[in-house]
C-alpha cells in the first residue's frame, strides 16, 4: 500500500479527520509491532521446547 498525500481541499476542510487518521495509523502501527514481538517470543519458545524435546528423546 502506498502513501497518498491528502488534497488541499481535504487539508483545509477536514483537519480533524486527518488528525484522527494519523492517530489511528500510529495506534495500528504500535499494535502491529507489539504483535510481531509477541509472535517472535512465542516462536523462540516453541523452537526452544522442540530442541529440548528432541534432546531428551535421544537415547
Amino acid at each position: 500500500m502506498r502513501d497518498v498525500a491528502p488534497s488541499e481541499h481535504t487539508r483545509r476542510h477536514y483537519p480533524n479527520a486527518l488528525k484522527m487518521v494519523a492517530e489511528t495509523n500510529g495506534i495500528l502501527a504500535s499494535r502491529v509491532a507489539r504483535l510481531a514481538a509477541q509472535a517472535e517470543v512465542q516462536s523462540r519458545a516453541q523452537r526452544s521446547a522442540a530442541a529440548a524435546g528432541a534432546g531428551s528423546a535421544a537415547p
